[in-house]
């Protein structure tokens, strides 16, 4: 499940997220990477809070501009749904655990988010509450992210090709890694001392950025974000 979050710059400088659904998760990291994996937990922990003070988990919104995409796993996902079923019905884990003819051991592990829990079993957990556990499929929502390049200060500045030149390199390289998963180049301006690209990449890579900024660092290239626009239903 996939929750939109705002990424800001707190007082102390770190980067900041918050999320306009669950407004108790709030995560700080040092870089935009490890405030992705800290938020990840944070609104995991305040799902927990919600469901131990039998309050329903609210559902994700719709991405708005200027807003990324934390995902919560799978498995997780499909037990949040299964607790907010058992409040809506005002269903006990005793209760859950006779309708499903299982020891009260057993149901504790399943409705424990915490607890890695076969997919299957929680399906069977929603049958028994009369409900089901429905996958679908749909389009990722795509990124266009515009972002300028430019050369970093070396020691050895005649040893190293044009800007624009490494540039190319980097994105040609970050492009290769995303395997399938339909990273591209859409648009570029080629200077003699900088390179500005629109760039393309699913919501679902969560290495997309990271990826760039290592290949930009490795040919002492300089990475900017311009701006970014979110279009749905590419």
């Amino acid at each position: 499940m996939r929750y939109p979050a705002k990424f800001s710059e707190d007082k102390n400088g770190y980067v900041q997220v918050t999320f306009r659904d669950i407004p108790e998760a709030i995560a700080n990291g040092d870089c935009e990477d490890s405030a992705i994996f800290l938020a990840g937990e944070a609104l995991v922990c305040s799902m927990k809070n919600y469901l131990q003070n039998k309050r329903a988990v609210p559902m994700p919104s719709t991405l708005m501009d200027g807003e990324q995409i934390i995902e919560i796993h799978l498995q997780t996902w499909s037990k949040v749904l299964l607790l907010n079923e058992m409040i809506k019905q005002n269903v006990r884990a005793a209760d859950l655990a006779r309708r499903m003819n299982l020891s009260p051991q057993s149901v504790n592990r399943i409705v424990d988010i915490s607890h890695p829990t076969k997919i299957e079993t929680t399906y069977e957990a929603l049958r028994a509450l009369d409900s089901q556990l429905c996958l679908i499929t749909q389009p990722t929502t795509p990124s266009l992210t515009h972002w300028q390049f430019s050369r970093e200060e070396t020691p050895f500045p005649d040893q190293r090709q044009r800007a624009s030149t490494d540039a190319v390199n980097a994105l040609f390289r970050w492009q290769n890694k995303g395997g399938n998963n339909n990273r591209r180049l859409e648009k570029f301006i080629d200077e003699d001392d900088k390179l500005e690209a629109i760039l393309y990449s699913s919501a679902n890579d969560q290495t997309a950025w990271s990826d760039l900024k290592l290949e930009c660092e490795n040919l002492c290239l300089r990475l900017e974000k311009i701006e970014e626009k979110t279009q749905l239903g590419r």
